[in-house]
């Protein structure tokens, strides 16, 4: 991310300095609970995009059927639960 970029009314710089300054009157216990909640959230993200990129290759898998099926002549309706009988 870029420094000069504004977010809620200020520089993601000026955010930063703010947090810096804050930082030493911050609990240990605080700052230790924001870390875990990052770590949970790397942790959601991580099984998001492996989801994601399940259904990426389910839909091209769709797609390429499709294409295949259109070839001999099948018709749409039909489609879908022969290739759900593939997979």
């Amino acid at each position: 991310m870029e420094n000069s970029k504004v977010i809620r009314g200020k520089t993601l710089g000026a955010w930063k300095l703010y947090s810096e300054e804050q930082k030493m009157q911050t609990p240990i216990q605080v700052l230790k609970y924001i870390s875990i909640l990052e770590e949970e959230l790397e942790v959601k993200n991580s099984v998001v995009l492996a989801d994601v990129s399940n259904q990426r290759e389910l839909l091209n898998g769709f797609r390429k059927f499709i294409n295949e099926s259109e070839k001999e002549g099948y018709v749409m309706p039909y489609l879908i639960d022969k290739y759900l009988e593939i997979i």
